[in-house]
């Protein structure tokens, strides 16, 4: 169950993450970046940890070996998926696990290019990637690219 949104609430993104529901009952954590700013967020990652989501499309072994760090946690890297915009892994084992993913996406910045966004979010079991990831990319298409 996602926690109410406590970085960027006021802004457009913050509220749209508080209405979406599929994203409530799914996700366990969320957070929007844009360059190096936490535009908004249900936790907001540590400025070394944005730096290092940030590193993640750069290098597929750095980002396989370092694995993702977010909301005070280190998951192992799992898939690596850079044309498809997609780096994801989890933490923890068969029973407890959490799995997190970071999701590329353009989102518009008034000229032809568009401005790269993160979104990066967290789940728990029973939800799974092929759940949670989809729902996401829905998100940000519907409210992050325009």
């Amino acid at each position: 169950m996602l926690p109410g949104v406590v970085c960027g609430a006021e802004t457009r993104v913050g509220r749209a993450l508080d209405a979406a529901a599929d994203l409530r009952a799914e996700l366990s954590s969320i957070a929007v970046i844009d360059g190096a700013q936490v535009v908004a967020g249900t936790v907001e990652p540590s400025p070394a940890e944005v730096d290092s989501i940030l590193a993640l499309f750069q290098d597929r072994d750095e980002a396989m070996v370092n694995g993702i760090a977010f909301a005070g946690n280190r998951f192992d890297t799992h898939r690596f998926y850079p044309d498809a915009g997609l780096v994801y892994g989890r933490r923890g084992d068969s029973n407890s696990g959490e799995g997190v993913c970071v999701h590329r996406v353009r989102g518009a910045d008034g000229g032809g290019g568009g401005r790269v966004l993160l979104v990066v979010f967290t789940y728990a079991l029973p939800t799974l990637s092929a759940r949670a990831i989809p729902l996401v990319q829905k998100f940000a298409q519907a409210n992050l690219v325009h």
